[in-house]
């Protein structure tokens, strides 16, 4: 949808919004929006049938226990996953015991959270017993190097994702600026991996080529270069979902 020569426009900023008044002597403005899509009125359910359905997966519930310890990777707060929906669903569905769960914040390079912004992340699984630790790439001592990519890339990977006998990674997909998409093998690349990783994944070399843009995957290097740090150690199941512009879950 596109709103020409509009009077003002409303710049996200922090959890609020700028008014911006838009002057029509300096330029003829538009703004482009996305046709919205409505949410799914059963998220539930939705969820239900794609783990039990997986794309090129056994079923969820196949793969993971009750009585397992699982760690649960996830992103940040820049990232609007919805972690209070998702995180309860899937220890729900796979019956798991709360203090069995640890939940990874993939911050990549981004400073830790506050317990107060973890509680706002996380909302009924911050004050269950899940255990709930920030990602520290500059933190030496929880990274273990898997050697390098075919490419050249070094990988440092969280510690405890390695160590964590059943793995889970959630995540939203958008178009990225340099990754083609997020979600996927962003997910553990650059999320839960050292500086050095994070650093080359972002050298000038991959994200200054031309296939580093929005909606590119096939001979993409960034994203190629997530898929191969991400096969070194994948996790066991991959929960995606896609968000509509009010941050809903659509599919």
């Amino acid at each position: 949808m596109i709103i020409a020569n509009p009077e003002w426009v409303d710049l996200d900023y922090g959890k609020r919004s700028l008014r911006l008044k838009l002057d029509p002597a300096i330029a003829e403005w538009e703004i482009i929006q996305p046709n919205d899509i409505c949410a799914d009125n059963k998220p539930e359910d939705l969820f239900q049938r794609s783990v039990d359905n997986p794309i090129g997966s056994a079923p969820l519930a196949k793969i993971i226990s009750p009585n397992d310890e699982v760690i649960i990777v996830t992103s940040d707060g820049t990232r609007p996953v919805p972690n209070k929906f998702l995180i309860p669903a899937i220890i729900n569905k796979c019956g798991l015991k709360p203090e069995n769960v640890t939940v990874l914040v993939g911050t990549g390079s981004h400073r830790s959270h506050s317990s107060s912004e973890l509680q706002e992340i996380f909302g009924q699984v911050f004050q269950s017993k899940c255990r709930i630790i920030n990602h520290d790439a500059g933190d030496i001592a929880n990274l273990q190097s898997l050697g390098s990519t075919p490419t050249g890339i070094p990988v440092e990977i969280n510690k405890a994702y390695l160590s964590a006998p059943k793995k889970i990674v959630i995540g939203f997909i958008e178009p990225h600026f340099f990754a083609g998409y997020s979600g996927g093998p962003k997910g553990i690349c650059p999320a839960i991996c050292g500086l050095k990783t994070i650093n080359a994944f972002h050298s000038f070399k991959i994200i200054g080529h031309p296939n580093s843009d929005y909606g590119i995957l096939d001979g993409n290097p960034q994203y190629e270069a997530a898929c191969e740090v991400a096969a070194m150690m994948p996790p066991d199941f991959l929960i995606n979902v896609v968000l509509n512009s009010s941050k809903e879950i659509i599919s």
